[in-house]
């Protein structure tokens, strides 16, 4: 029994000992400095040190139309007023730290109340000096309440904080219904090829609309360059007028020396070319158009560089086996690279001495010159269409072995 009380006493006393340690002081942890970089803030707390975070996120300028690429000027990180330069030090007591910037630039003044992207592009053409390079901000979706035409000068059109912004709507009065125009607006005989407009989109979404003929048409040695996060979709022609360079019905024309360049993260897709070409809007039949294309369709001597993105899902149902996605005309040039993704590829590869009818602006006489190079491609259907020998239009597609998705007996 004495035993037994013994070891009772025993194990009663570990069990106190455990006890008192257990709920002993507990050491605080030692305190950790944070740093939020989306609203430009650090806190310190007593006793800890903070390396240089560098440049927090930039704030978003306000929407509206500025002279060159807007940007701020980060100043530092501030305590109160004063700049903080003591990094990789304790600090004696609990501070936050302030970002600070530069003031915003000032946004140029817009002439008239009608939607911003048709004030913008006015004072574009309006500006005195045609390489004049201008960045249009836009902070939410745009309805736009007309068609716009940039003459000259250099234009993007991108968010205010780096989120995609819509354009939607375009009215147009008369003539043929192209809703945003690059270039001259004429038709191809009468070019001003002076005119070198330069047109960026980026961080938007073109929304087309159930009318007319294409949603964009390049022309004139202009150029149209599609960046990252860009869709352009919905866009439904349904003009009977017009052959070649109008009339087309594609979302994106580019015409008449004109450049597209498209880029990753940008996508065409989901636009249809619903009508024909036919000589008057009562006609039962139309006269056959082959170049009814629903995405991208090239005419002339325009140079394609599409670097990455993808043209798919587009239709062209009015006349079984056009094309729906891209048409590449004779006399361009086409540069193929980058990650691309193409459902349906035509490629008009007329041969010297081919007879062309549309435009003494198609080169015909020149076929289409195609670089692929370091590409990771997926086209889903390739054409060939050539007026000489097969064999003969073979030579014009250079690096073919490196496509993927096609069936071999195309080429």
């Amino acid at each position: 029994m004495k035993h037994t009380i013994k070891l009772l006493a025993f194990l009663f006393i570990i069990a106190t000992a455990l006890f008192i340690v257990a709920c002993g002081p507990v050491e605080e942890p030692d305190p950790v400095a944070t740093v939020d970089k989306g609203k430009g803030t650090a806190n310190i707390p007593k006793g800890t040190t903070l390396s240089d975070p560098g440049a927090p996120t930039e704030p978003a300028l306000p929407q509206g139309l500025y002279k060159g690429t807007p940007t701020l000027e980060f100043l530092g990180w501030f305590n109160g007023d004063d700049k903080f330069e003591a990094w990789g030090q304790p600090q004696d007591t609990d501070i936050t730290l302030i970002a600070k910037w530069s003031d915003p630039p000032t946004a140029e003044p817009l002439p008239g109340t009608d939607d911003i992207v048709s004030e913008a592009i006015k004072v574009v053409n309006d500006s005195t000096v045609t390489t004049d390079k201008f960045t249009l901000l836009l902070k939410e979706k745009v309805t736009a309440t007309k068609a716009v035409n940039l003459r000259k000068g250099e234009l993007s059109i991108t968010s205010t904080d780096g989120f995609q912004k819509t354009i939607k709507g375009f009215k147009v009065d008369s003539g043929y219904a192209v809703y945003l125009t690059v270039g001259e607006i004429t038709t191809a005989s009468t070019y001003d090829k002076t005119l070198t407009p330069k047109l960026t989109l980026e961080h938007i979404r073109l929304e087309g609309v159930e009318a007319g003929d294409s949603l964009i048409r390049v022309s004139a040695k202009a150029t149209l360059t599609l960046n990252s996060d860009l869709m352009i979709t919905g866009h439904k022609n349904s003009s009977w007028n017009g052959s070649g360079a109008t009339g087309n019905g594609s979302a994106v024309c580019i015409v008449d020396e004109a450049t597209f360049n498209m880029n990753s993260g940008s996508i065409i897709e989901d636009n249809e070319s619903t009508e024909e070409h036919k000589s008057s809007a009562t006609a039962s039949t139309g006269t056959g158009n082959r170049n009814r294309v629903g995405g991208v369709y090239t005419f002339g001597k325009v140079i394609l560089n599409i670097n990455g993105g993808e043209i798919t899902g587009n239709k062209a149902t009015k006349i079984p086996g056009n094309t729906a996605d891209l048409y590449a005309t004779e006399g361009c040039t086409f540069n193929l690279s980058g990650k691309v993704k193409i459902g349906e590829l035509t490629i008009n590869a007329d041969v010297p001495g081919a007879e062309e009818t549309n435009s003494s602006n198609a080169s015909s006489t020149v076929p289409a010159t195609i670089t692929v190079s370091n590409l990771e491609n997926d086209v889903g259907k390739l054409s060939l269409r050539t007026t000489g020998t097969l064999a003969v239009a073979k030579t014009v597609w250079e690096g073919k072995p490196i496509l993927y998705g096609l069936d071999a007996s195309v080429l």
